[in-house]
């Protein structure tokens, strides 16, 4: 499911830039400058050559716990306070989140060819926190000193040069299906699971038939494996589950970019940054959206860093294996390592 909402995520940037280019709202929303500066003319056409050929961005997700009473916990405050570090030196940048970040990817995608390579580190990692000086586990660099913290830890655990951030919450998935007034799906058969331990209590009830799937429905669609009695379930597990997941991605895009649901885009990429917070430039994500018929969702290799699972003072860690990650990084970041 994570690997999905990462897909997700930048496929929603991308599709972001489109409204750039569709949207002029959009464009006066977030200040966008015409100019040579930022890839964009006075006529709001673009150079799909401008920018990088191949992205690197550190995403993370984070969860709205309603059990944490926590004020600056959220993408608001990380859209405020990073605002005011913008442009300060790294050390400077770091500030608390109090919430850790329970998702962490590496992501390198390349406009031209439209492939996407994900490295997953696991949120257990132990590594050492760069701005503390001492270790622990890797998602309390987000909550100790907030992205660019975070950033920096897994620079200097992976030796790639990443300098992109790209953040989200959970809530955005089910807020940005209903900005498009929903998806069509085909359900194969009545999908009906309770979860009353998740918070908050998860609870899917989708009848089989052609339906129009909103909200908290889609993300079920797509968080199911089994009924309560097992009735049905997917034959090959979890596999099952991944193509139902590109296949609601394909409706998805499918309903957003359809010519009725292009006035809703300026909603749908209002709801977007909302929940998410990114320091990619602007003109990178433009030229992005160039490369959007050529993203290859069906084929976005997957990859997590080596390691063992371990008990330390009776607390679960991944232990990362250093070498094969390096190893691992030096097979797909070859152009983006620390020199």
């Amino acid at each position: 499911m994570k690997r999905f909402l990462i897909s997700f995520f930048v496929t929603a940037l991308i599709l972001v830039g489109v409204v750039f280019y569709f949207q002029y709202e959009v464009m006066d929303l977030l200040h966008f400058p015409f100019g040579p500066e930022s890839g964009v003319d006075e006529y709001g056409r673009y150079n799909a050559d401008d920018g990088q050929e191949e992205l690197v961005i550190l995403i993370m997700g984070i969860d709205r716990d309603p059990d944490r009473k926590i004020d600056n916990q959220g993408i608001k405050f990380l859209q405020t306070k990073s605002q005011e570090v913008e442009g300060k030196l790294r050390g400077e940048q770091y500030f608390q989140t109090g919430n850790r970040s329970d998702t962490i990817y590496l992501c390198k995608y390349n406009k031209r060819t439209g492939r996407m390579q994900l490295v997953s580190i696991p949120r257990d990692t132990l590594t050492s926190i760069t701005y503390r000086g001492y270790e622990d586990k890797i998602n309390a660099a987000f909550s100790l000193d907030g992205p660019y913290g975070a950033l920096e830890t897994v620079r200097n655990l992976t030796g790639v040069n990443v300098d992109y951030i790209l953040v989200f919450d959970y809530d955005a998935v089910a807020l940005m299906v209903d900005s498009v007034g929903g998806v069509k799906v085909d359900v194969p058969f009545d999908m009906v699971y309770d979860d009353p331990t998740d918070n908050p209590p998860l609870h899917i009830d989708i009848k089989q038939g052609t339906r129009v799937l909103k909200g908290k429905d889609a993300v079920g669609f797509m968080r199911w494996r089994h009924n309560n009695d097992y009735s049905q379930q997917y034959d090959r597990g979890d596999v099952d589950r991944v193509d139902t997941q590109q296949y609601f991605m394909k409706q998805f895009l499918k309903t957003a970019t359809s010519l009725n649901n292009l006035p809703k885009l300026t909603g749908l990429a209002r709801t977007m940054l909302d929940h998410t917070y990114t320091n990619l430039p602007k003109v990178e994500i433009f030229s992005a959206a160039a490369s959007a018929p050529r993203l290859d969702f069906e084929n976005i290799e997957t990859h997590t860093i080596p390691g063992v699972n371990e008990y330390r003072n009776n607390i679960s860690y991944f232990i990362p294996d250093l070498g094969g990650t390096q190893e691992l990084m030096n097979e797909i970041f070859v152009n983006h390592l620390i020199k």
